[in-house]
């Protein structure tokens, strides 16, 4: 009845079976296994040093709250180190996870950019190229004009658009200036296309 007793005793700390049964069967007593030393477990019951000390432990600490815990089984198995490994692995699975989804919206991010950026660089360009034609217009109606009063008007004119062409210009960063774009407009342009009248076939101004 003692052995029992001692065995169910050391089960309600967390002994393991196998352990518990040995100690028992010894006729030890848990009362007596408080006294003893991990050197004198090793060498009178055969325990390895890894149990011996786990089991004073387990004694010396007191009954577990549940007699279903194996504290020794634990630790010989390696369950707890499992779980932890596991846990680990969670996280790292979702903090991967997270980066990828962050990575993913940066990328969408960057790509959104690129177009906006595009786009901003488009309605800029068909501006300067309005602009620039606009230019072109008033510098050939200038050159054409006789009038002081009216010269002076598209001179205004074409220091205002001038400026304007100027900023565009800036903001995508081309080389050159406007001037040269009109310069090329007006005077290479034309030298680099056909035109003839329909009805007699000869050159024409293409202003």
């Amino acid at each position: 009845m003692a052995k029992k007793d001692t065995y169910l005793a050391l089960l309600r700390r967390g002994i393991d079976e196998n352990t518990a049964h040995i100690l028992s069967d010894s006729g030890v007593k848990v009362g007596d296994l408080k006294k003893l030393d991990p050197e004198t477990l090793i060498n009178n019951y055969g325990l390895k040093r890894g149990i011996a000390k786990s089991v004073l432990d387990a004694v010396r600490s007191g009954p577990r709250d549940s007699s279903q815990q194996r504290f020794l089984a634990d630790v010989l198995s390696g369950r707890g180190k499992k779980k932890v490994d596991k846990i680990e692995e969670q996280r790292f699975k979702r903090e991967q996870k997270d980066l990828h989804a962050e990575l993913l919206e940066k990328k969408e991010q960057l790509r959104i950019a690129r177009v906006e950026s595009f786009r901003n660089k488009k309605l800029v360009m068909n501006r300067l190229g309005k602009t620039i034609e606009l230019i072109v217009k008033l510098e050939n109606t200038f050159d054409d004009e006789s009038k002081d009063e009216q010269r002076s008007k598209l001179r205004d004119q074409l220091e205002t658009r001038g400026l304007e062409a100027a900023r565009d210009h800036e903001m995508l960063e081309l080389v050159g200036t406007p001037q040269d774009i009109v310069d090329f407009r007006r005077k290479i342009a034309p030298t680099l296309c056909l035109h003839a009248c329909p009805s007699c076939g000869e050159e024409m101004d293409p202003r």
